[in-house]
């Protein structure tokens, strides 16, 4: 009878280590799911936060794209002003010079006449023909 008392003592201490053990490792179950909870949290957020901020800067670089564009158009359209200025200038210049041609041309034929008269008043005045 003592030794099954002394065994029951055991018996009893070991199941209450075992008990202990296992409330113990619940304990650090709890405590690493809570470590990993937190831990893929804090990453998840962490990842949100960068491609919020990757985001952001991909909105910024297309806003400066879009005005640099913009800036493109008018320029081209500047220049494209300028260079349909310059047609019309040519042409006018163009025009001035038939012009300019045909007045010198008009002015050669009249100094010819001119001088074609000179010489029949000249032969007029001097008598002899």
């Amino acid at each position: 009878a003592g030794r099954s008392a002394e065994e029951a003592k055991r018996s009893s201490a070991r199941m209450a280590e075992s008990r202990a053990a296992t409330d113990r490792v619940s304990e650090a179950m709890n405590a690493t799911e809570d470590l990993l909870r937190n831990t893929l949290a804090s990453h998840i957020q962490q990842t949100f936060e960068g491609t919020v901020k990757s985001a952001d800067q991909v909105t910024t670089l297309m806003s400066d794209v879009a005005a640099a564009v913009e800036q493109q158009s008018q320029s081209v359209d500047s220049i494209s002003a300028a260079v349909l200025q310059m047609d019309k200038i040519t042409q006018s210049n163009a025009a001035v010079a038939e012009e300019s041609a045909a007045a010198a041309e008009e002015m050669s034929a009249q100094a010819e006449t001119i001088l074609q008269l000179v010489k029949q008043l000249d032969v007029v005045i001097s008598g002899k023909a």
